[in-house]
């Protein structure tokens, strides 16, 4: 049998599958990333013994935070004494989504082969994009990871494919690549932090990074609109949970700001607009996960600050 599954961000990992009553089959090293989930789905495959009105069913493999996708369930009959095919299981696209011109991002792509008869050569077409790794070993491959480098010198959108092939395999598996390159003015570190202007072209990127603005407000309600942006710090119903940064000192449009949580704990305690209404103007420099919060550009699980 074979099928593609992923599972829910930042959900497990793994699931299991069972034929009728017999011992269930643990799957691991689902990729558990943001969606879009499609770029995350990999190929599974295994060998399961049943007749035609047998009952094959995936569950979670533990009781919470377990969800998982499932596409392509494919059962193929074999003879006695066949062998199933030589098989690489890997997601389905690797997306470096957006970076900075004359920076460079890698990415680990997780890969399990099953019944390989060699050695895989790997190999990766497409500008701006590299792989370190060219062959891994029949014995490796079984669960292996590669490292692909996305390094763009230019503006631009870039497509490329990484292409596993040999092991006995009957076609090459070839997983597209995509990456997109944009002029950024800061760096993303404490030295040189993202500008506003640049995480708004970086539109959450869900990796860790430093940005920096202006404290200007705060964020009411489950949602973001004109009338749940406050751009200030009066009022009873100034948040404790969440601040608004912008480039701009005396910025009133909210699609122009970031929208910041803020976790329990010493940052929010120090930076709170409730608690602390004399923190309105001020810089502030934060590290944090670049991802997106109230459906827009944000910045969540803040764990520095300056």
């Amino acid at each position: 049998m074979k099928f593609k599954a992923c599972a829910w961000s930042k959900d497990a990992t793994s699931l299991k599958v069972q034929v009728d009553e017999q011992e269930a089959v643990e799957i691991t090293d689902l990729e558990n990333g943001p969606a879009p989930y499609a770029a995350n789905m990999k190929e599974f495959s295994l060998e399961i013994k049943g007749t035609a009105t047998s009952k094959i069913t995936f569950s979670s493999s533990v009781e919470s935070k377990g969800r998982f996708f499932l596409d392509d369930i494919e059962v193929t009959k074999l003879a006695a004494g066949e062998t199933p095919d030589a098989s690489v299981s890997a997601p389905g696209a690797v997306a470096f989504g957006t970076i900075g011109v004359g920076t460079e991002l890698a990415q680990k792509v997780a890969i399990s082969g099953s019944n390989l008869t060699g050695d895989l050569t790997i190999a990766v077409e497409g500008k701006a994009f590299s792989c370190a790794t060219t062959t891994i070993s029949k014995d490796d491959a079984a669960n292996a990871e590669l490292e692909v480098l996305f390094a763009p010198v230019s503006s631009g959108d870039y497509t490329g494919t990484l292409i596993i092939s040999g092991g006995g395999l009957k076609e090459s598996v070839a997983i597209p690549i995509t990456g997109r390159a944009v002029q950024l003015t800061g760096k993303g570190t404490k030295e040189v932090p993202y500008t506003i202007s640049d995480a708004l072209l970086l539109e959450n990127p869900n990796r860790e990074a430093w940005v920096k603005g202006y404290i200007v407000g705060y964020v009411i309600g489950q949602s973001i609109n004109e009338k749940s942006a406050i751009f200030g710090a009066d009022g009873e119903d100034v948040s404790v949970s969440n601040m608004l940064i912008a480039g701009d000192v005396n910025e009133k449009d909210y699609t122009q700001c970031v929208v910041v949580q803020l976790p329990q704990g010493d940052v929010r305690t120090a930076l709170n607009l409730k608690d602390n209404p004399e923190n309105l103007g001020k810089q502030v420099n934060l590290l944090g996960s670049m991802e997106a919060y109230f459906g827009v550009c944000g910045v969540k699980n803040v764990s520095d600050y300056v």
